[in-house]
């Protein structure tokens, strides 16, 4: 079976979309799920119209370019319900956006010091904190701007996490000292 990607490479008219059709109905039919990326259309049209009515319930269309009803995406979002879990969660989550920035913005290696490293992965750890989500507090990286600019906010998030990890713990205490000093 595929377990993760395929990759299919031809010239125009050779059957890949035809044979992506098959593989992704085949898969549908026999209850897995599967995402098509199609930047032209034709390719989710075709696949659309042969969904088996048993499976219908099951589909979602993601398509960035709508406007009226767009798809929102919290990449903080963290399911897990174990305290354990969601930390191990939250770490690897900081690392992957941490890598992400980097790769990013590596034509900029004047702005990615050490002390960027340390600010960038301590807010979101001071932002994800170390209990699991729920309502109606779910982080988002809208958030992660206002614990910058926004100083009630960053000081009733310290507030419910104190005492409770020390890494964050020691991040606060260099952090509010850097904003005393620029009060």
């Amino acid at each position: 079976g595929r377990f993760r990607h395929a990759y299919l490479i031809g010239k125009t008219g050779t059957g890949k979309s035809t044979l992506m059709a098959r593989m992704a109905l085949s898969d549908i039919a026999r209850g897995r799920g599967v995402g098509v990326l199609d930047p032209h259309g034709s390719l989710n049209d075709e696949i659309l119209r042969r969904i088996p009515p048993e499976r219908i319930d099951d589909v979602v269309i993601v398509d960035v370019g709508d406007r009226e009803y767009p798809v929102g995406f919290n990449v903080l979002r963290i399911d897990a319900t174990d305290r354990h879990k969601y930390v191990e969660a939250r770490d690897l989550l900081i690392d992957e956006l941490f890598a992400y920035v980097m790769r990013m913005y590596s034509h900029v290696p004047q702005s990615m010091g050490p002390m960027f490293e340390s600010h960038f992965r301590g807010m979101l750890a001071l932002l994800l904190g170390v209990d699991p989500q729920r309502e109606p507090y779910i982080p988002n990286l809208m958030h992660l701007r206002l614990l910058y600019t926004d100083r009630r906010f960053l000081e009733a998030v310290a507030g419910r996490l104190a005492g409770r990890d020390h890494v964050i713990d020691d991040f606060l205490a260099e952090v509010l000292s850097i904003n005393d000093r620029s009060d």
